[in-house]
């Protein structure tokens, strides 16, 4: 059984529950599920974009429009990055601030994802859940519980059909949607809502509960829980291989040249 909290982003990081990123780690290996992702630009325009359709924090998000380069620049801006780190405001560059509040206004545009949000449900909430002895955590854009969906909001580069396919397999999204599907066994479906950052294109798509993608990323769950559970009892978060060498196997396309 699953309970709701209302949680801000440091208490969810600071939440010791295993999350949806941390198990899709442990694809790569069990010692990348232990580091924690850098921030990049991109992910601070996301976080900010969020902010501002999730919650309205238009006074949460900012961006530096001075000269780093001098003496008297670098010291100015550790002094205006230190204040909004202390008032838990996002810097961008102000080419991605400008380019953040289109896409939310393309989003509050689309009629597929304005309905979607408008329906009853809350956002920034968190599920926190235990199975087999572990605990997890998850973090919804926007649930809506009585509708029996879940909305993710995604800003990319292509949000074209075949464009944000690949971001599905490349990112994990499938798995996250299994993930977050699972949490909730109410939930029927899983909305992306993605938005292109240059263009303010938007496109929505959805997963449900028994779609190929889910299956699998479901299948993913399972093994990458037992290599968890192995690298928690054993303390062993091994990379890639510890004691030996591994053969790189040619492409398929190279094995028929050279056949």
């Amino acid at each position: 059984m699953y309970e709701l909290r209302k949680m801000t982003d440091a208490e969810y990081f600071a939440h010791p529950a295993i999350n949806r990123s941390t198990l899709w780690k442990m694809g790569k290996s069990p010692y990348h599920s232990t580091i924690l992702t850098p921030r990049t630009d991109a992910l601070d325009l996301g976080t900010a974009a969020h902010l501002v359709l999730l919650e309205n924090a238009d006074d949460r998000i900012t961006f530096w429009d001075g000269d780093r380069r001098t003496k008297a620049g670098k010291a100015a801006y550790a002094e205006f990055e230190a204040d909004n780190i202390e008032n838990e405001r996002v810097i961008l560059k102000k080419n991605d601030y400008c380019d953040c509040l289109r896409m939310v206004e393309a989003v509050r545009g689309h009629s597929v994802a304005k309905k979607l949000f408008a329906a009853k449900g809350e956002t920034e909430i968190t599920a926190i859940w235990m199975k087999d002895g572990l605990t997890f955590k998850a973090k919804y854009d926007f649930l809506a519980l009585d509708s029996k969906y879940a909305v993710d909001f995604k800003t990319t580069v292509d949000a074209s059909p075949n464009g944000f396919a690949r971001s599905v397999s490349n990112y994990g999204y499938y798995f996250q949607a299994a993930f977050y599907l699972d949490a909730i066994p109410e939930l029927e479906r899983f909305y992306f809502v993605c938005a292109e950052k240059k263009t303010n294109a938007v496109a929505v798509y959805h997963l449900d509960r028994d779609s190929a993608y889910v299956q699998y990323g479901r299948s993913q769950i399972h093994q990458y829980l037992k290599d968890y559970a192995e690298a928690d009892l054993t303390g062993q978060w091994r990379g890639y291989t510890d004691d030996e060498s591994i053969e790189l196997l040619a492409p398929y396309w190279m094995q028929e040249a050279t056949e």
